[in-house]
């Protein structure tokens, strides 16, 4: 813990006594509401007592879930639609009404997660309930992000499996406002949305990517686990990617959890649902009603289970299986 040095002050501009201190690195400045200099150093004693407690109490069990709850919507107010930032919010506050705004975020553990599921499955639907633990695992994964806790104890929990709808590919003209509104609010997520959409990694894969994976025309994909595949640059994405700088370590500083949540809030400012996997499978959908191969469209995108694919993606190629058959050369 590092050294605080507390002083009792009295300014000729001010009435009172006033307790000085500083504490990571900004220094604070409390009335002691007293001109007597001895009630002053006794309320000081007792200030400095309950400062001291409570940055022990921070230190090691950290802040308290209503701390963290602020302080992660104001980093969402920088990237979010105002719909997605209202949803959040209500779902983090079901969270603070479970387990108390004043819960020191260290000593939540794996089983307050489990009890919270629980706790959303008597609720609500489904759908909700993945909701509300979709958005508890992002918060407390920026959390781990920035050292305020070093375990994520929502990571165990698994969503309800419910009937998914059909989801529909993005559109040419879909996909134009989509790289246009991404342009203007960040140069790098205009770049991200671009790789995904044209060669279909997903959104960790390009965040990874550094200056030497791209060479000789292919893009090297460090995949899931030690796997590695290659995927072939066109000539739309050449361009783009003349025009993002050479960084080190990796080409994007931004984290996974900033992208997803910017990509959302691009979708949902057209209406669109869905989240950053939609432009993966925009770019798988695609290569299928071009009638690619789906062995070779699972080899591009790093799919190790091709069963996967035909039951997601099977209404994207089925008219292409059909007009196979009509060409056995015996039958012509």
């Amino acid at each position: 813990m590092s050294k605080m040095n507390f002083n009792v002050i009295k300014r000729k501009d001010r009435k009172f006594y006033s307790l000085r201190y500083k504490l990571d690195g900004i220094v604070y400045e409390e009335s002691l509401k007293t001109d007597n200099k001895r009630v002053a150093n006794n309320r000081a004693a007792i200030r400095e007592r309950e400062i001291l407690k409570d940055r022990v109490t921070r230190l090691e069990y950290g802040i308290t879930l209503e701390e963290l709850k602020e302080l992660f919507m104001a980093y969402l107010n920088t990237y979010a639609s105002d719909r997605t930032i209202t949803i959040t919010e209500y779902n983090i506050n079901c969270l603070i009404d479970f387990l108390g705004g004043q819960k020191r975020i260290k000593q939540i553990t794996k089983n307050d997660g489990i009890k919270y599921m629980g706790y959303l499955k008597d609720r609500y639907k489904p759908r909700s309930v993945n909701s509300h633990i979709i958005r508890a695992k992002v918060m407390f994964n920026w959390a781990m992000q920035d050292e305020y806790i070093d375990k994520n104890q929502f990571q165990y929990l698994k969503a309800i499996k419910v009937m998914q709808n059909e989801f529909q590919p993005l559109s040419k003209k879909q996909i134009g406002r989509l790289l246009e509104d991404a342009k203007n609010r960040n140069i790098d997520l205009y770049y991200i949305v671009n790789i995904i959409l044209n060669t279909g990694m997903r959104i960790t894969e390009v965040l990874n990517l550094k200056v030497t994976d791209i060479q000789n025309g292919y893009i090297s994909v460090q995949g899931k686990g030690t796997r590695r595949r290659y995927v072939k640059i066109n000539a739309q994405l050449d361009d783009i990617l003349k025009e993002i700088p050479n960084r080190i370590p990796t080409l994007f500083k931004m984290s996974q959890t900033t992208a997803s949540i910017a990509i959302s809030s691009l979708l949902d400012k057209q209406g669109i649902p869905g989240a950053a996997h939609l432009l993966r499978k925009t770019f798988i959908s695609n290569l299928l009603m071009a009638g690619v191969d789906i062995s070779a469209v699972a080899e591009i995108v790093g799919h190790t289970h091709i069963n996967s694919l035909i039951r997601d993606y099977a209404r994207f190629y089925r008219g292409h299986l059909d007009a196979a058959v009509d060409k056995l050369p015996y039958n012509s």
